[in-house]
């Protein structure tokens, strides 16, 4: 299994977001260092414009840089399907690899055993994406609010004020792992199919970095 790990310059939620030290180390080393731990997972890419990120790395000989990410990948609206495309076209030009998996620097809180179970659980059910995902609340405590300040309905969603225990669960991913099968990667060009299996995870190891409230909640939750 190889090992994809994107982490762009810019970052307009939180400034240098990816370098930003936390506990002592560079943000993006958390996910580095346990993609290192993995026993599933035999060569890691990095894939970034940031200058920065590569002098951290440039002679780790555990972390391939194969190139500086070009300019047209790097913006705030570029698709992460494109970033991955373009990395693991890249790659497959020296070798062949069936699958590979996607760790984002922005989940610094997740465990090695997390990342090789999902590894082996992708394996074993022969799937073609896995993405971890959290519960969340349900839909039918979700709504828009209008110009007004007023809460606006969300679909034909029937709003219920009761246990929520009894009201069907929701999941949405959590960024912290993603598995794919290249091939059919390739064709798709996305991995949220009904064929996804999701790998639950709870709230503790479903933090993910976007502003600087973020940072803080995860700064004390690994303090």
């Amino acid at each position: 299994m190889i090992c994809i790990i994107p982490a762009r310059r810019n970052s307009k939620g939180l400034k240098n977001k990816n370098i930003k030290k936390l506990n002592g180390i560079p943000l993006i080393a958390h996910t580095i260092n346990v993609a290192k731990k993995s026993k599933q997972i035999k060569k890691i890419y990095l894939s970034t414009d940031d200058e920065r990120i590569i002098r951290l790395f440039k002679n780790d000989r555990l972390v391939n840089i194969p190139y500086v990410r070009p300019k047209n990948l790097s913006g705030d609206h570029t698709d992460s399907v494109d970033v991955y495309l373009h990395m693991i076209n890249f790659i497959e030009k020296d070798f062949k690899f069936n699958e590979f998996c996607v760790l984002l620097p922005t989940c610094p809180i997740r465990d090695v055993s997390q990342i090789d179970d999902a590894i082996k659980i992708f394996k074993k059910n022969k799937v073609n994406f896995l993405i971890s995902v959290v519960e969340t609340k349900p839909l039918e405590f979700q709504f828009r609010i209008n110009e007004n300040s007023f809460i606006k309905k969300t679909s034909n969603i029937k709003f219920k004020v009761s246990n929520r225990q009894k009201l069907n669960k929701i999941f949405s991913p959590n960024g912290s792992i993603y598995i794919f099968n290249k091939k059919e990667f390739k064709k798709k060009k996305t991995f949220m199919t009904d064929k996804t299996y999701c790998y639950k995870m709870n709230k503790y190891y479903s933090q993910d970095i976007d502003d600087i409230n973020d940072f803080k909640i995860v700064k004390k939750l690994i303090n």
